[in-house]
C-alpha cells in the first residue's frame, strides 16, 4: 500500500508531480514511504503552497450564509446515549464524575449565541442555512456564499478541511470566549458585538488572510479505507480505528476522486497538520524519507508529524519546544555556563523559531 499526502494551500495549479510556478505561489516537495504491519509499504508524498496577504478587502457578499455549528459535549452525550431520558442521562453523567450544571451551562452559552447569528443576519435578511459540523455537506458549502464557523478552533478546522478552493471564506466566531481561546476565530469581542462583525465584513473594513493547508493522496492498495472522525468513535464505538483485525471490503465505494494507478485524492484539506502513525500509537512506525528528489534515510518513530504555518504554534510546537532546563543543562554540557537571564532569553528565542507565517 502506498500513501501520497500533498500539500498546495488551496487548489492546485498543475497536475501531481508537474508544477508550474506561478508569481503568487510554490512548492515544496518530498517524499516518504512508511512499512505498516499487516498492510506492507506505504509511500507519502507531500507539496506545501505557500500564498500571499492581501490588504485589499472588497466588502462580503452576504447573500447566503452557512452556519456550521459546533456540537457541544451535552448534545454529544445525548446522541452517545440516546436510548434514556433526560434523568437517566443525569444520573449517568453524575456517576460518571461529570459536572452536569456546567455541561447544561456552556451547552446553553452556545444555543444562544448560535440564535443571536441567526436574529443578526435574518435580520439583514440573508438567506441562512444552519447545519451541525457532523452534517456538513459539499452541497452546503456551493450552496453559500460566506461559511461561519460557530464554535471554536476545532469547528474552525473541520470546516477549513472540507472547503476545497479558496474563493469560499471561511469566518469563525467563538461562541464561548470564557472557555475557548479561538485563536483562528474573530477576535473574542466580537462575540458579544455581532452587528458591527457582520458590519465591518459587509464594509470591507477587514484583511485577508491566506493560509495554507494540506493535500492528501493516497495510492497503492487499501485506498478506499473509509475515514472515522473522533465523535464517530465515541457514538459508535465498533467503528473505532484501532479495530484492524477486519480485511477490507473490495466492493467499498472510492470516497475522493479515483485517479489512474489505484491513486485517490481525499475530498479534504488540512490546515493545522498531517499525522502519519499506527492506528494502535503503542506499534512504532517506520519510514524512509526523502526530501527534493535526494536520497531516501530511514526513520524508525511513534509518528510523523507534517505541519502548515498555522499548525506550527499547536502541535508541531508541542513536540518541539524545549525548557530552560533541557538549555541549561546543554550549555553547562558544554562548558558554557549562562547567568539567570540568559536561560530564559535563550529558550524563548528557540521555541519562537519554530513558529513559522500561516502562509508557509
Amino acid at each position: 500500500m502506498k500513501r501520497v499526502v500533498s500539500a498546495p494551500g488551496y487548489e492546485p495549479r498543475s497536475p501531481m508531480f508537474d508544477f508550474r510556478l506561478e508569481p503568487w505561489v510554490f512548492f515544496l516537495k518530498g517524499v516518504l514511504s512508511q512499512w505498516s504491519p499487516g498492510f506492507g509499504r506505504l509511500g507519502v508524498s507531500f507539496l506545501v503552497g505557500c500564498h500571499h496577504y492581501s490588504s485589499s478587502a472588497p466588502s462580503l457578499k452576504l447573500n447566503r450564509a452557512l452556519l456550521v455549528s459546533k456540537l457541544s459535549r451535552y448534545e454529544l452525550e445525548s446522541l452517545r446515549f440516546k436510548d434514556i431520558d433526560q434523568t437517566q442521562l443525569e444520573k449517568k453523567l453524575r456517576n460518571r464524575g461529570s459536572d452536569y450544571e456546567l455541561l447544561i451551562h456552556h451547552h446553553e452559552v452556545h444555543k444562544s449565541f448560535e440564535k443571536s447569528v441567526v436574529d443578526v443576519l435574518k435580520n439583514k435578511h440573508v438567506d441562512i442555512r444552519l447545519v451541525p459540523r457532523f452534517k456538513l455537506t459539499q452541497d452546503d458549502i456551493s450552496w453559500a456564499d460566506v461559511i461561519f464557523s460557530l464554535g471554536g478552533d476545532g469547528t474552525f478546522l473541520m470546516v477549513a478541511s472540507s472547503v476545497l478552493g479558496n474563493s469560499k471564506p471561511v469566518v469563525g466566531f467563538n461562541s464561548d470566549p470564557t472557555r475557548s481561546e479561538g485563536h483562528l476565530c474573530l477576535p473574542k469581542r466580537y462575540s458579544t458585538n455581532l452587528e458591527e462583525a457582520i458590519y465591518k465584513l459587509t464594509h470591507g473594513e477587514f484583511k485577508w488572510m491566506f493560509r495554507s493547508r494540506i493535500r492528501i493522496t493516497l495510492s497503492g492498495e487499501f485506498i478506499d479505507e473509509q475515514p472515522v472522525e473522533l465523535q464517530e468513535e465515541l457514538l459508535h464505538p465498533d467503528r473505532r480505528i484501532y479495530n484492524c483485525t477486519s480485511a477490507p471490503d473490495e466492493n467499498r465505494v472510492f470516497i475522493g476522486s479515483a485517479l489512474p494507478e489505484s491513486t485517490r485524492v481525499l475530498p479534504v484539506f488540512a490546515l493545522n497538520e498531517v499525522f502519519l502513525g499506527e492506528s494502535l500509537s503503542a506499534r512504532v512506525s517506520y519510514f524512509e524519507l526523502s526530501l527534493d528528489g535526494g536520497p531516501f534515510t530511514k526513520i524508525k518513530s511513534s509518528g510523523l508529524c507534517v505541519t502548515t504555518g498555522t499548525g506550527s504554534t499547536s502541535w508541531h510546537l508541542s513536540i518541539n519546544r524545549v525548557d530552560q532546563q533541557t538549555v541549561a543543562k546543554l550549555a553547562a554540557l558544554l562548558g558554557n555556563k549562562l547567568s539567570p537571564e540568559q536561560v530564559p532569553a535563550i529558550t524563548k528565542s528557540y521555541n519562537d523559531s519554530l513558529v513559522f507565517s500561516p502562509g508557509v
